[in-house]
């Protein structure tokens, strides 16, 4: 059995828990979506404690849409008009600072991680997850690109590439961005390192480069050099290195 760790990164829960079986590709967590809060401030208008309930034209609870009328500052002569500049509900009025605040709606894209490998639930809080797997599984600290499938090729300095890393992955211990596009215009499909110097990721990700990069820490990366040839996947989204 291996123990691959999972590390949740800011503002994500688990939805698994301890001893539930997973598959590959299942959701483990997902990103809290709490909105936004977006806080109008009526004394800017001149509105006062005083005279805060008759100005208000929307109260707790109340919907409210972008352009909408909140309050009006009542004058002689007509009035003028306070609008939401959101769509969202009126969650909280403040008599004192004369502060209305209005809770946007969650987004409508999830954003969630998924499990790598199938396996069973180790461990589970609200910083990591630990997943038991009888797949040998790598776990890497960062990654981008697209997923990959290959064979792995381990190459020890001084790096040299050539026309045999086509359709391959493989795995240097330092790479910057003259390396990355080398390897890639060699039709590499991945590449694995523990050190990634003046990389642009958004480059990257504008350029949509078609291969699986992968970072991880320097324990992590020195297994691979027993599985060297060995066929693996790289799977990007996981943040894991799988040996099929």
């Amino acid at each position: 059995m291996t123990l691959l760790p999972i590390s949740l990164t800011k503002d994500f829960i688990p939805i698994v828990k301890i001893g539930q079986k997973v598959s590959n590709g299942q959701t483990i967590a997902r990103k809290k979506d709490q909105g936004q809060e977006n806080i109008i401030h009526l004394k800017d208008f001149s509105i006062t404690p005083k005279d805060l309930e008759s100005s208000l034209k929307k109260h707790l609870g109340d919907a409210v849409m972008k352009g909408e009328t909140v309050a009006i500052k009542k004058k002689l002569f007509g009035g003028k008009k306070i609008l939401s500049e959101v769509d969202g509900t009126i969650s909280k009025i403040d008599d004192q600072t004369c502060d209305v605040y209005i809770q946007t709606a969650k987004s409508a894209k999830e954003e969630t991680i998924i499990s790598p490998v199938e396996g069973t639930v180790d461990f589970c809080n609200n910083g990591r997850i630990v997943l038991k797997t009888t797949k040998t599984v790598v776990a890497a600290k960062d990654a981008f690109g697209w997923d990959a499938t290959g064979e792995l090729v381990f190459i020890k300095p001084p790096v040299k590439l050539s026309e045999d890393i086509e359709g391959k992955i493989i795995a240097v211990d330092k790479a910057d961005k003259l390396l990355l596009y080398k390897a890639i215009g060699l039709s590499a499909i991945g590449i694995i390192t523990s050190d990634l110097e003046e990389v642009d990721f958004i480059d990257f990700e504008e350029r949509k480069i078609n291969a699986a990069i992968m970072l991880l820490e320097r324990q992590e990366f020195e297994k691979l050099e027993k599985i060297n040839g060995k066929k693996i996947l790289c799977d990007v989204e996981g943040k894991a290195i799988i040996i099929l």
